[in-house]
């Protein structure tokens, strides 16, 4: 959600339009919801009035969407629509997605027991390393 709404955001930064809130309803209506909680169309539209060049849109748009407000996103994701689950849970639910878009291209995950914190980074880390390879 985060991903994408960052990379909509740019666009309608470079168009200079107002569709932004639009964008993040089809994005996700929880988004949509937090964005509306804090005020979000009153702060694009007050950005796009006054900033004319996508330089200052953005400058304004990230000044106001910092890092604080990233984390209160993602914090108010977890608490709404994606809950906290263990590790072991979220393993076998990535396993899952990744069969059926990858049609077997990554390896089976769903019999791995991870008990430490250190088989959880070493496992972490062959995670990153497939997502930088794909």
């Amino acid at each position: 959600i985060l991903k994408n709404w960052l990379k909509g955001v740019k666009i309608c930064i470079e168009e200079g339009g107002g569709h932004a809130f639009k964008m993040a309803r089809d994005i996700s209506p929880f988004l949509a919801d937090f964005l509306e909680g804090n005020n979000f169309q009153m702060i694009w539209k007050r950005i796009c009035v006054n900033h004319k060049t996508s330089e200052k849109r953005n400058w304004h748009f990230h000044e106001w969407f910092d890092a604080f407000k990233t984390m209160k996103l993602i914090h108010y994701l977890t608490e709404t629509a994606y809950p906290t689950v263990s590790m072991q849970r979220a393993i076998s639910a990535l396993t899952e997605w990744i069969s059926h878009t990858n049609k077997g291209q990554y390896p089976n995950f769903s019999e791995v027991k991870i008990s430490d914190i250190s088989e959880q980074i070493e496992f972490l880390k062959k995670l990153r390393n497939l997502d930088q390879t794909a």
